[in-house]
């Protein structure tokens, strides 16, 4: 009888250590939750558009009756860029939609920027305010490891309410703390119905405009 008690009782004690084993609390991750928020947010940041950022805009004509170029910069920017990984483990960055104020663009004459704001873009009408570029739905840009990116980026261009397909050719660098880029392309006047006023001494307007916009965004 003994022997069978000894026997019962070294099962139970066995049994026990097996169920404390099973139930008793996770050990907790070697690197704390805070931790980890952390590393992944320095990996994927969010950048946002801003301070530093410029639209700029070149096109040629003939004043006085002499070549000149006349180049438009707006200073007011807005709009944010993601860094993420896609399903094939490439980093990639997803740009949202990003929008110019017209009213701030600034040229080498007062007078000329009267006559952009009031006759061309109609910037000073609330609807036409805002120069709006649409990426296609599920666009990405790929980052070299090294943080480099240079790729083409099609959307919608929206200038006084008329919107027409663009594509912009992106350059430039990005890091887990800012990204900075350069995104160009030209578009055509007529197609969003950008007439010049008939002013005496301005001639021979170019059809095709430059545009060229400069990004800085630190990361969120």
């Amino acid at each position: 009888m003994k022997k069978i008690i000894y026997g019962i009782v070294i099962v139970a004690i066995a049994l026990s250590g097996i169920y404390y084993y099973i139930t008793r609390p996770v050990s907790a991750p070697s690197i704390p939750q805070t931790e980890v928020a952390a590393e992944m947010a320095s990996s994927y940041p969010t950048y946002t558009i801003g301070t530093g950022s410029v639209a700029e805009f070149s096109i040629g004509e003939e004043l006085r009756g002499k070549p000149f170029m006349v180049v438009g910069v707006a200073d007011m920017l807005s709009g944010t860029i993601t860094l993420s990984e896609n399903p094939t483990l490439e980093r990639v960055l997803s740009i949202g939609e990003i929008k110019v104020n017209a009213r701030t663009f600034k040229t080498d004459s007062t007078q000329r920027d009267g006559a952009i704001a009031r006759a061309i873009l109609k910037s000073e009408n609330p609807e036409y305010e805002f120069i709006v570029f649409t990426p296609t739905e599920g666009a990405e840009i790929a980052v070299t490891p090294d943080g480099s990116f240079s790729d083409s980026l099609s959307g919608t261009l929206t200038i006084a309410r008329i919107s027409k397909p663009a594509i912009f050719k992106i350059t430039g660098t990005a890091s887990a703390d800012s990204l900075a880029g350069i995104a160009e392309t030209t578009i055509t006047r007529s197609d969003f119905g950008l007439t010049i006023p008939n002013i005496p001494f301005v001639a021979n307007v170019d059809e095709t405009i430059a545009i060229k916009v400069t990004i800085v965004a630190p990361a969120k």
